[in-house]
């Protein structure tokens, strides 16, 4: 069986600059999804009070960054609603990384266990690039598994949402796992 990433259908397709990442607002992992009154989407990532949103256009492309804090005892979809006539629903957004803010303090262990710390958005999980990097590096039974995961992963439209860990995403915009 050839088990180079040429090998899997779709692969290049899951890959394309231009795809389209649905999310959806999931309070439990802190982050938020919607739409603006002017057809802007929205997606804020809380941490404690610290409110990092990025403004996307209609068409899904990545247009600016927001740093705010939450005022103290307000919820957040409330106060997105109050600040920017935010209404919570599926936005779709292409690729987009936005780097933590300067000076706040990473842990390293979890930088090493998520491998990303800003709000971010990938194809795939990040520890899976040494294999899409060199696959004969692996041996035959893990590129074999590796290969079949990776499939799974295309046909499932799946997708990796970073903010704080590394959570996988599905076509509806929902949280599958991390």
């Amino acid at each position: 069986m050839d088990t180079t990433g040429s090998s899997i259908e779709g692969l290049d397709h899951a890959r394309r600059p231009d795809r389209l990442y649905p999310i959806l607002s999931h309070d439990w992992y802190a982050f938020y999804a919607g739409h603006l009154p002017d057809g802007r989407q929205l997606l804020a990532g809380v941490d404690g009070c610290r409110v990092v949103l990025g403004f996307f256009e209609p068409g899904g492309e990545f247009i600016d960054v927001e740093r705010r804090t939450l005022p103290e005892g307000e919820e957040v979809e409330q106060y997105l609603s109050k600040e920017f006539g935010y209404r919570p629903s599926l936005v779709r957004v292409k690729r987009f990384r936005i780097p933590p803010e300067k000076g706040q303090v990473i842990d390293p262990l979890q930088l090493a266990l998520v491998g990303e710390s800003g709000f971010a958005i990938a194809p795939f999980p990040l520890d899976w690039q040494d294999f899409f990097n060199d696959p004969s590096s692996f041996c035959e039974e893990d590129r074999e598994s590796y290969t079949k995961m990776i499939r799974g992963w295309v046909a499932r439209e799946d997708f990796a949402l970073y903010w704080g860990n590394e959570y996988f995403l599905n076509r509806d915009g929902e949280v599958v796992g991390s």
